[in-house]
């Protein structure tokens, strides 16, 4: 409750959901890929404990000034997730009654840290794609005011009967898409 709240006030409510969803749903896969592989016997798997987890992972890197109530201690919350993250793994490890949902844990706790570590190399990714396609645009665009410039000159001296019909889609086309751009 208290986690989730602090993340759905930095992300917004549509971020903070794909991020808990994602956590949840990570933390369930790598359940039952273990138990596809035989690392883990099957057993039902119940609650949204990866998520929550999830959460844990991210706060502990966002908000490091956190203290959460461990047991019945408090204690700084990266604190907090270290512990967590020790006593799941030897659950694991050792196959402890709850190793699955121990797994499903560390999925989600993983999931909320590379989250929010990876988020400036997808944002730079993300930006640097972007300038990409700009400049892509911006090229074609270049070249195709170059083409309706050349068929413009051409037809100011032979005629518009003079033109292709290629050059003839290259004026609709350029036409076509003037009328599309919003007025200002």
């Amino acid at each position: 409750y208290f986690l989730g709240s602090m993340l759905e006030r930095a992300w917004g409510g549509k971020r903070f959901l794909v991020f808990y969803l994602s956590c949840g749903f990570v933390g369930g896969a790598i359940y039952l890929a273990a138990c596809m592989l035989g690392i883990l016997h099957s057993g039902s798997l119940v609650g949204a404990s990866g998520g929550v987890l999830g959460l844990l992972g991210a706060c502990a890197i966002l908000f490091p000034q956190v203290s959460v109530i461990l047991f019945i201690f408090p204690v700084p919350i990266r604190t907090a997730a270290t512990l967590l993250t020790i006593m799941y793994l030897l659950m694991v490890l050792t196959g402890g009654s709850n190793a699955g949902g121990h797994l499903c844990h560390l999925g989600g706790m993983a999931t909320g840290a590379i989250w929010v570590l990876g988020r400036p190399f997808y944002e730079a990714r993300k930006a640097k794609y972007e300038q990409a396609v700009l400049q892509r645009d911006r090229q074609v665009g270049e070249k195709q005011q170059y083409d309706v410039d050349r068929i413009l000159a051409k037809v100011h001296k032979k005629g518009v009967h003079s033109l292709t019909s290629r050059e003839k889609r290259t004026l609709q086309h350029a036409t076509d898409q003037e009328k599309e751009k919003p007025r200002r």
